[in-house]
């Protein structure tokens, strides 16, 4: 009896840890982990009272420094040392405490009610976007300018409760290349840099990335709103010879991650109401993270999953929750995000936009509120995503084409094609393979013939928490050459985490050959220097920052045919 209790102990006890380690450090998966912690738990806390009560009564021969050591980190009882098996019992029972800290702490403690902020959002020569947030209702006045006499006072509309006490601001009539600043009080004020003309830009910077998750990796010590990727993303910024002209992000914003079930992450803490979501907001705007250096770089926001629910489909069922989630989700959305971004090409469809820098155009998609039902994934590598569903709905679809035909047969431009979910198929050995555009094939086949058919284009995206360049090519029976080819840069996640086992992405060569493929790190995000200076073949430079170091460079250049690399070309000439 007495082995099998220490046997028990021991067993229960680096269970507890281990899974607890994994699930606070490297993958917060809750529906898989938390179950085994707290029943480890419960099962070491039996074990060891058992052990004591067996083991007081006993004489015992006096413990050497192996038992000692057994006895702390194994979480046996130990009549000889009774402290050194109490602190290994405190010390196993942290590991489920801390389980319960990262998903409970934020939600119960950190409501940030009292939020007052304010952050840069669509800015061109003239103009500018911003959204300001204030503990309280009522009527304020802003105060903005350049630099030199920032003096004009602005009246704001009165502020309630109606948009979480948010309001979105746009100045005009502003000086081009020039830098304002604006105030509401001593705690509410930044600055912004009104962009250059169109006609003198022909080189340009702009960020990309998607996915934060405050505080992880989980950390009892530091504060649990911080965001190591804002830190990451302000030393690349001071690094720049000029501020780039906007941050794309791509969804996941935030993360329901630590509330449901049906996510793949922790575990359910609240009902899926307006407040809630508008409390992820407010927490991730309260990050101490956040720098004046980054607030005034014009950020650029799409939705994805998480800002609902994951792998959100309006067509999906999810048992058990309000069949009101996606309204609840997009108020805050809009007043926190959309309310500043370019205006929509359709207002009654307004979740979708397109923008241009200089002579680059850019077309930011909506792939959550439209899209058909996905097809049921027979098993990995599956051709399921072929048929006819839709990810993007007919009008979307439409202003797509419309785009394309109008913005690329214009003499000298670039077309950017901006997705929440990655365009390529390769990510195929995962559950989530048909969630992106691998489970809308043919749709997408659609248009990337028209992409070809302008010269190629760029499409960015993010999602997978990982990173890959992927080189699409014209079929070798297109009328389309290889110089026609279209590319993708998909990068994420800004902060959070990464698989650290399994790996999902692999070459489906002819129609997409990998380029670059990075999984490893929580922090991800890609710098491109787009330069337009030779109309015939503008160019961009991909530049791939992990942990907040550069991991890998790339150049393409529209009209000119990709190499691709020695590792994957046997793999083409076989397929």
């Amino acid at each position: 009896m007495e082995r099998l209790l220490r046997l028990a102990c021991i067993g229960s006890s680096l269970s507890t840890k281990w899974h607890a380690y994994v699930f606070l450090r490297l993958l917060p998966s809750g529906p898989v982990y938390l179950p085994i912690i707290y029943t480890s738990a419960t099962i070491y806390v039996l074990s060891f009272i058992l052990s004591r009560t067996l083991l007081s009564s006993k004489t015992t021969r006096r413990s050497n420094a192996l038992a000692k050591a057994i006895s702390l980190l194994g979480g046996t009882y130990d009549a000889q040392t009774p402290s050194i098996s109490w602190a290994g019992f405190v010390i196993t029972l942290l590991a489920p405490l801390c389980c319960v800290d990262l998903v409970y702490r934020t939600h119960i403690f950190y409501p940030q009610r009292d939020l007052g902020f304010s952050r840069v959002g669509w800015v061109t020569e003239d103009s500018a976007n911003i959204l300001i947030r204030v503990p309280h209702s009522g009527r304020y006045k802003l105060t903005y300018g350049p630099t030199s006499h920032p003096g004009i006072v602005l009246q704001l509309p009165e502020i309630d409760d109606s948009t979480d006490y948010t309001i979105p601001i746009t100045l005009q009539n502003l000086q081009a290349d020039t830098e304002y600043l604006y105030s509401l009080g001593p705690e509410t004020q930044g600055s912004f840099t009104t962009a250059r003309k169109a006609e003198e830009i022909d080189k340009f910077t702009i960020l990309s990335t998607s996915c934060l998750k405050p505080g992880w990796p989980y950390n009892p010590f530091t504060h649990p709103l911080k965001v190591d990727g804002f830190t990451h993303l302000d030393n690349a910024v001071k690094k720049m010879d000029r501020k780039p002209e906007a941050m794309l992000f791509l969804g996941d914003f935030i993360c329901e991650i630590l509330l449901c079930v049906d996510s793949d992450l922790p575990a359910p803490v609240s009902e899926y109401t307006t407040s809630y979501y508008r409390q992820l907001y407010r927490q991730v705007y309260s990050s101490p993270s956040w720098t004046s250096l980054i607030r005034s770089i014009p950020w650029i926001h799409m939705f994805d999953d998480h800002e609902i629910i994951n792998d959100f489909s309006p067509v999906k069922s999810y048992d058990g929750q309000d069949i009101h989630m996606f309204e609840n989700a997009m108020e805050p959305y809009i007043s926190y995000q959309r309310s500043v971004n370019p205006g929509p090409i359709n207002p009654r469809q307004p979740t979708y936009f397109s923008y241009e820098i200089g002579r680059v155009s850019f077309f930011v998609l909506d792939n959550r509120s439209y899209r058909s039902k996905s097809p049921v994934r027979p098993g990995v590598n599956s051709t399921a995503g072929h048929g006819d569903q839709s990810m993007l709905g007919e009008q979307q679809l439409r202003d797509v084409m419309d785009w394309i035909n109008i913005q690329g047969r214009k003499e000298g431009r670039l077309l950017v094609l901006v997705s929440g979910v990655p365009a390529t198929r390769n990510w195929s050995e995962g559950k989530d393979e048909l969630d992106s555009w691998a489970g809308y094939l043919d749709e997408r086949e659609f248009i990337l013939e028209q992409l070809w058919s302008v010269g190629g284009a760029v499409i960015i995206s993010g999602d997978r928490h990982e990173h890959a360049t992927t080189l699409i090519p014209p079929p070798s029976d297109s009328e389309y050459q290889n110089t026609s080819s279209v590319i993708e840069f998909s990068t994420s996640p800004l902060s959070f985490f990464h698989l650290p086992w399994d790996r999902e992405y692999t070459s489906h060569p002819p129609t997409d050959i990998p380029l670059h493929h990075q999984w490893e790190g929580d922090s991800r995000f890609g710098i491109f220097d787009f330069d337009t200076s030779d109309s015939d073949q503008p160019k961009v430079e991909f530049e791939l920052v992990v942990d907040g170091e550069e991991e890998w460079r790339f150049e393409w250049t529209k009209g000119v045919e990709v190499e691709i690399p020695e590792r994957w070309t046997a793999v083409s000439a076989s397929s």
